[in-house]
Formats: structure tokens, C-alpha cells, sequence
């Protein structure tokens, strides 16, 4: 009898043990390393954790065709890139890496320069230039992301359905700087179509419109290159509010509106709501400074967590497409920004991406 007790004693410490470690582990901002068998290999949104009705999401996985190029380096080959798959990136059709090494396990576009922050712009566009070269023809949008990123695939599909990829276009958060006079989007997280990314492979070789070294801000040396050849879409929804975060959402969500003093809301190509609930649109689809450890309770309360009996008809309706000059409208808004300059609007389209 005592030996009995002694056992169930023992097994109810270390059940104990066992909750405190996961509890711990999961509310602490530590970067979790996970063994190569915990690689999540899945597709669509389908991934078994849903106990509801995912059929709209997959129709869109295969309707707006996503590659996504994420920008690592070996120091975070196992402390954030591996997370990104682990939470989001399967959801992309196609998910690859940029490094200056290979990433265990996933396809990786090899830079071939030396790892260092002042070569992040050489890094983008020479990913971008193997994306063109390898998969072109077999993806509608091309998303560049941080590995501190995150994306919420089926939001960011519904919004990309409203484009047409024919036509060249970038999606992301729209920032002001005077001598680009289009704006630039945050190097947090942006999608280009598959037009732009035509458009933007001929642009790269020409250094009067783009830089042709390594150096700059990748996201700013973006928006130089597409300044007339893309029509550059502040990532919003049909409300006015925002869809994608250069920074932490929480820290858009803590700041007042029209706060100029505040570098963020200054720069801001349309001043939008801070503070509050009524900041952010439902479908968000992109946030930045996310640590692993976030990834994972982002991707429960995501793809796990649904209250029971709520259900709105809003979430099983697709956006319009819009028309061109809809879509050059969108582009032409002109900014609430302090630092926007007003100027000549002009636009460099093919025929074949006016519809």
C-alpha cells in the first residue's frame, strides 16, 4: 500500500512539473529549438488544427498563388527561420529562404556575399532576380518577409484576390520619404505581383533608376526601383483600417492618432487610427518584431481558437476585383502625411497589364 502511494505520489509531482516547464516555456520570450522531426511539412490551411469549414481558404490557396522569399542568416537558421515554417510559412505555395547558407531542410537561395546588415538591399534583389529566373511563370504574387515577420496567409489572400497580378502592383505598408516621391513600402513585409516582378528584373539592371550595389535600405532602394513601374497599394481593408504592421501591433494599438511627434504616424502614407481596438482591421495581414515564442501563440489563437457559436456571413464573402483604373485610383491617393510632396503622377504601363 505504501509503495502504491509512493507511485502515485511520484507521478502526480511530476505531472505537476511537467505543466510549470510547458507553462514557463511558452510565456517566456526564449527562442525555441526544435529537432528537425518537428518540421512541419503541410499545405493549405487544412492542417488539421481547424474544427470548422476551411474550404473557402484552400479555394483561395489555389486561386492566389503565393511564393514567399524570407530573409534569415545562419545565426537565425535555428532560432527563427525554422519557427516561421513551424507557424505561417507553410502556408505559403512556396516557401524559400534567403541566407548566405543553406537553411537545414528548406530551400534556400544562396546570397553570395558576405553576411552583414549593409548588404540587405544586394540580398532582396538578388533574391528577387532568382525568384524571376526559377518561378516566374508558376506564382501570381511574390512576398518578401523578415524572419521576425509574420503573416496571416488567408487574410493576405483575400486581400490579393480584389488585384489582378497581371498588372504591376506592391502591397504593404505605405510609407512617405520626399525624394521618392511614390512612397516605399516597409521593409517589414510587402507582395509584389507577378507584372511587377517582371517589371522589376528589367529595372534592376539599369542603375539610373535602380542601384546596382549592395548597399542601401532594401525597402526605400525597393521603392526607388518601382517608383513609375508599379502602382504602389497601401495594405487596408474596405473600413480604412490597417491590414499590414512595419511595427509590433501592439505598439500601433498603444499610440495616439495624429501623434506627428511620433516618427511612425508621421510617416505613414494615410494617417490611420492608433490606440485602441478600433485600430486595426480584422483581417490583418502582416506583423513585424514577432518572436518565435509569439509565433506559436499567434499560430493557436489562429488556427485553434474559435469561440463558440460566433459566426458573421462577412467572413464567407470575397472582395470585388477591381477594375484598372480602380486600381490606379487606389495608387493615386494622395497622403495625409506632414512629410508627402505634391507631384506629377506617372505611371510606365505595358499593354498587356491594362485591362
Amino acid at each position: 500500500m505504501v509503495k502504491h502511494t509512493v507511485m502515485i505520489f511520484a507521478f502526480l509531482i511530476g505531472f505537476v512539473i511537467g505543466v510549470e516547464l510547458f507553462l514557463w516555456i511558452f510565456s517566456s520570450n526564449i527562442s525555441l529549438k526544435l529537432p528537425n522531426r518537428f518540421i512541419y511539412i503541410k499545405s493549405k490551411s487544412n492542417n488539421n488544427l481547424h474544427k470548422y469549414d476551411t474550404s473557402l481558404a484552400d479555394k483561395l490557396y489555389d486561386e492566389v498563388k503565393i511564393l514567399c522569399l524570407i530573409i534569415t542568416q545562419p545565426s537565425n537558421h535555428q532560432t527563427k527561420a525554422i519557427h516561421v515554417n513551424n507557424t505561417w510559412g507553410y502556408k505559403c505555395n512556396k516557401l524559400i529562404f534567403l541566407s548566405t547558407q543553406n537553411v537545414t531542410n528548406f530551400e534556400t537561395f544562396n546570397i553570395p556575399y558576405n553576411e552583414s546588415r549593409a548588404i540587405l538591399w544586394g540580398k532582396v534583389r538578388n533574391g528577387f532576380e532568382q525568384a524571376f529566373l526559377k518561378y516566374h511563370n508558376d506564382y501570381d504574387w511574390f512576398l518578401k518577409g523578415d524572419d521576425d515577420s509574420y503573416f496571416i496567409m488567408e487574410n493576405l489572400r483575400q486581400m490579393l484576390y480584389q488585384y489582378n497580378s497581371n498588372t504591376s502592383i506592391i502591397v504593404g505598408h505605405k510609407y512617405v520619404i520626399q525624394n521618392i516621391e511614390e512612397g516605399y513600402m516597409a521593409g517589414a513585409g510587402y507582395v509584389l505581383s507577378r507584372k511587377a516582378l517582371e517589371k522589376l528584373s528589367k529595372v534592376f539592371k539599369n542603375s539610373s533608376i535602380c542601384r546596382t550595389d549592395n548597399d542601401g535600405a532594401e525597402d526605400a532602394e525597393m521603392g526607388k526601383c518601382l517608383k513609375y513601374n508599379a502602382l504602389f497599394l497601401d495594405g487596408h481593408d474596405i473600413y480604412g483600417e490597417k491590414q499590414f504592421f512595419p511595427v509590433d501591433v501592439t505598439e500601433h494599438m498603444s499610440n495616439k492618432e495624429q501623434d506627428y511627434s511620433y516618427w511612425y504616424t508621421r510617416n505613414e502614407w494615410f494617417n490611420s487610427t492608433h490606440g485602441g481596438l478600433k485600430c486595426c482591421s480584422r483581417n490583418i495581414a502582416c506583423m513585424h518584431y514577432i518572436t518565435p515564442t509569439q509565433m506559436y501563440r499567434f499560430n493557436y489563437l489562429i488556427n485553434n481558437l474559435h469561440p463558440f457559436g460566433l459566426q458573421n456571413e462577412f467572413d464567407l464573402k470575397l472582395p470585388k476585383k477591381l477594375e484598372f483604373k480602380e486600381l490606379v485610383d487606389l495608387a493615386d491617393e494622395k497622403s495625409s502625411s506632414p512629410n508627402y510632396v505634391i507631384h506629377k503622377i506617372e505611371h510606365n504601363f505595358d499593354k498587356d497589364e491594362v485591362f
